[in-house]
């Protein structure tokens, strides 16, 4: 089991403190990372300066490409129970006969 550790991350220049565990550590400074990076680029491609602007920019783009990856897979999965539905009947209708 992972040893809990304290560190602080640094979202648009605010520090936050986190618990995580150690094996965590590696993921959530990428994460850190990633996050200042698009509000950089956001920075840039908009001239948007205030801090928590980006960050409300930042989540909508965020939660849009979530949004996408649900319904995505939403899809995949209804896709996948119908041929699983249809496998079913095709072998009860072969038991049957």
């Amino acid at each position: 089991m992972s040893e809990s550790v304290s560190i602080k991350v640094n979202i648009a220049g605010k520090e936050y403190p986190l618990k995580i565990t150690s094996s965590e550590r590696e993921e959530v400074f990428s994460v850190e990372s990633e996050i200042n990076e698009k509000l950089k680029i956001l920075k840039t491609d908009y001239g948007v300066k205030d801090k928590q602007d980006l960050l409300a920019m930042f989540l909508f783009q965020y939660m849009m490409a979530n949004k996408k990856k649900n319904t995505d897979s939403e899809a995949i999965n209804d896709g996948l129970y119908n041929k699983l539905k249809d496998l079913d009947e095709y072998i009860s209708d072969y038991l049957k006969g």
